[in-house]
């Protein structure tokens, strides 16, 4: 690598999602749907390392990561749900503060879980994330990256264009 003293102007420190159908989702891709939450499964948790977030291995006395060696831990959820916009369906797995953001605040209460969900179901949202390719089931997945409400007046406006 050598310094540049050339100037760029205009640069994109955003990533480009681009609005797609389901339907049309290839792997790979970064796109944000307009989707009905249609199934909502029950939450997974797992261990990450404290440092760099990564995945760690139970050994019975204590966790290891690959990076950091043997670590301390902290609890993390994932929550697989299946999106409908109408042209097709997709399982997509959120994380963390997406989970939050769809409106589950509480994860360790069978009661409670229920009733967000129940609240969930059949809601519309505006959801942008990444496609990738499953191994284990051989199909396509959504890894939600971001969910927003759906704001009526920016729809209708943008549908009268």
């Amino acid at each position: 690598f050598k310094v540049s003293g050339e100037t760029i102007n205009e640069v994109k420190t955003e990533r480009v999602v681009k609005e797609k159908n389901i339907s049309d989702f290839r792997n790979s891709d970064n796109a944000s749907i307009r989707a009905f939450v249609v199934q909502v499964f029950e939450p997974r948790f797992f261990d990450v390392c404290i440092e760099c977030k990564k995945k760690v291995s139970n050994t019975g006395d204590g966790f290891v990561c690959e990076k950091h060696g043997k670590t301390a831990s902290e609890r993390r959820a994932l929550m697989n749900i299946v999106l409908d916009d109408g042209t097709a369906t997709i399982r997509a797995v959120m994380f963390g503060e997406q989970i939050n953001n769809l409106g589950f605040s509480d994860l360790e209460s069978a009661e409670i879980i229920e009733k967000q969900k129940k609240d969930v179901l059949g809601k519309e949202m505006l959801f942008s994330g990444n496609v990738r390719m499953n191994k284990f089931f051989n199909n396509l997945e959504f890894i939600i990256n971001d969910i927003k409400q759906v704001n009526v007046d920016e729809l209708v406006a943008k549908l009268e264009k």
